[in-house]
């Protein structure tokens, strides 16, 4: 399973395969069609409180995880064309705001990687 993560203004890459974005706004200045997204998960974005509080501090980082991780476990359905593409090639989760070490993208690769793939299912 191939997911990587990328922020949505980033050139797009001959190996970034299906391309997600997982935020509720659209940037601005940024026209839909030059991202080359396939699609737009906004409703998979944490909650407004959530994000807010967490604001990209690392020192968060684990109990942001764990508080999204619960918000995603009742809209693991939306996921599931992420985790059926990624069985098959590339997918490229993006992002538009936060360091690269700590955003919603991470976030959701992890939950994927954890929760959501096929032999973690079938245990």
């Amino acid at each position: 399973m191939s997911i990587v993560i990328k922020r949505i203004g980033e050139k797009v890459g001959k190996n970034d395969g299906f391309r997600v974005y997982i935020e509720r706004a659209w940037p601005l200045g940024l026209k839909k069609e030059d991202a080359e997204v396939d699609l737009w998960l906004d409703d998979v974005a944490p909650g407004e409180g959530e994000q807010a509080w967490f604001s990209g501090k690392a020192e968060r980082w684990g109990e942001f995880e764990c508080g999204y991780f619960a918000e995603l476990d009742t809209k693991k359905d939306r996921l599931q064309p992420v985790v059926e593409k990624a069985a098959h090639g590339p997918v490229t989760l993006l992002y538009k705001e936060g360091g690269r070490e700590y955003n919603n993208a991470v976030a959701i690769k992890d939950y994927i990687l954890a929760k959501l793939t096929p032999a973690r299912e079938a245990a």
